[in-house]
């Protein structure tokens, strides 16, 4: 199967109603069996049953208008099965409505009916009447086409009736299926974002990769296996269940693994021997030996030997000691078992101080076995 990212042109707008135009033909494609709109990823617009992409209507037309009002008012092919057969949903994030939102936001998504089920009778996507089908922050809606739809002189066009949350529109030669992946980014500010619970729970089995760009942000992962990333900003992160990627990124953050086996990965700038719990000095709660691991990134630190985030490389046992200091040359990684505390020392037992970077709890039982190089 291939997947091919199309192009999208914004031609105006009728009344609130944002139109746009995706020529299929610059696909490749002599026909597709797939159109996929995605939303940004990015938590922005409304929040509830308002999150994301506010899909109001579809068309796909022999002609390339730029008249938004012509668009809006033709009814278009009739190559479009709106019944669940015809469409593959898969709801978003929905952002927690604030105080100042529309009470009635207070449920599922627009356009879907229980736990965030399309529902072709409430979305009416062949109409331009506002009954929307809001896709969720990260979510996608893919339109089937059982015997192909040539694109030779076609073009599809969507209705984006909130305008803040325009995504990307994909095309495939095969039908596609809906993925068990999925990801969001967050804002500047200070988010708060829970994976599979309340009106998020039909997210509580999909492998989530949550990016909390910058602000002091709370991301919580659930069964998935997830991979969470603070980023900047002094965060708190939690795996939950499932095989995680814990991953704090810059300032002093609070990192929890959960249950299973996860991965805290160290990517980061550090400071120095004067300025480390300033600068990245992240905090570990449950640090389990039997099952987690650490990731250290080769470009901080650079004596670790090689390895890659796809192929963790593994650490030399020379390279770690337990104790207050390192003892020999090559004695780079230290754990101090009476107070917890997690060092780099990039010459060993040289005139260089060890940098700390990470307080785990004391006593543990740690070895050279639970750190790799990425």
């Amino acid at each position: 199967m291939a997947t091919v990212r199309l192009d999208v042109v914004s031609i105006g707008r009728v009344g609130d109603t944002n139109i746009y135009r995706v020529d299929l033909g610059q696909s490749g494609f002599s026909s597709v069996s797939a159109i996929t709109l995605r939303d940004d990823n990015v938590l922005s617009g409304g929040s509830g049953s308002a999150s994301g992409l506010d899909l109001d209507y579809v068309r796909v037309l022999n002609t390339a208008t730029a008249d938004p009002a012509q668009v809006a008012g033709t009814a278009g092919e009739p190559v479009f099965d709106f019944g669940p057969g015809g469409v593959v949903f898969q709801a978003g994030f929905q952002t927690p409505v604030g105080p100042n939102d529309p009470p009635e936001w207070n449920t599922n998504l627009l356009g879907t009916a229980g736990a965030n089920v399309y529902d072709p009778s409430k979305a009416t996507l062949g109409i331009a009447d506002q009954n929307e089908l809001c896709l969720g922050e990260g979510g996608q809606v893919t339109f089937l086409f059982n015997t192909g739809l040539s694109t030779s002189g076609r073009y599809f066009y969507f209705a984006d009736s909130g305008g803040a949350d325009l995504g990307s529109v994909l095309v495939s030669d095969q039908a596609t299926v809906a993925p068990r992946s999925f990801t969001l980014e967050g804002t500047a500010g200070k988010d708060t974002i829970r994976i599979g619970v309340g009106q998020n729970e039909h997210l509580k089995f999909t492998d989530t990769t949550v990016y909390g760009r910058r602000g002091d942000d709370k991301i919580f992962g659930s069964f998935g296996n997830d991979a969470l990333l603070g980023e900047s900003g002094k965060d708190y992160v939690s795996g939950g269940a499932g095989r995680d990627i814990v991953n704090g990124g810059l300032h002093n953050d609070r990192l929890s693994g959960g249950a299973d086996s996860d991965a805290f990965v160290f990517d980061s700038k550090l400071g120095t021997s004067k300025t480390d719990r300033k600068v990245n000095f992240d905090k570990i709660t449950d640090f389990d030996v039997r099952l987690d691991s650490f990731w250290l990134d080769n470009k901080i630190f650079k004596k670790l030997g090689s390895g890659t985030l796809s192929d963790p490389g593994d650490l030399n046992r020379e390279f770690f000691v337990t104790g207050s200091k390192a003892r020999e040359r090559d004695d780079y990684l230290i754990y101090n078992r009476k107070t917890g505390v997690l060092s780099y020392d990039s010459d060993g037992s040289g005139s260089k101080a060890a940098v700390e970077f990470a307080q785990l709890s004391k006593g543990l039982k740690l070895t050279y076995n639970d750190f790799s190089v990425i």
